[in-house]
């Protein structure tokens, strides 16, 4: 955060990033990591917001970054099994089970 606020943060790091997982506290932040694992296995880009910042600071890295797609995961979501995927560009919201994310990411 750092870094970013002094705009020192390299430029090519977060490039390619195709989706921010949200950070809503420790257990949800666990679980995202579970899952940006997962993901990354399948080379897709993900990353979590690095603290559990209001959810506009976290719109706004991700819109600064260029990140197509957030993704909420929250204690209800962890519940369910499911994430909500947020495309910035259209606006469009969905739900997807965790089993299926990779492909509604592609």
């Amino acid at each position: 955060l750092c870094l970013e606020e002094l705009n020192l943060f390299p430029s090519i790091s977060s490039e390619n990033v195709q989706v921010l997982f949200f950070n809503f506290g420790e257990t949800e932040a666990a679980a995202s990591m579970k899952l940006i694992k997962e993901l990354r296995q399948q080379n897709i880009s993900a990353e979590l917001y690095p603290d559990n910042a209001k959810m506009k600071k976290q719109f706004d890295y991700a819109a600064k970054k260029g990140i197509k797609n957030v993704i909420f995961l929250g204690a209800e979501e962890i519940k369910m099994q499911k994430v909500k995927i947020k495309n910035q560009q259209t606006g469009l919201q969905q739900e997807v089970a965790f089993a299926d994310l990779p492909s509604a990411l592609q």
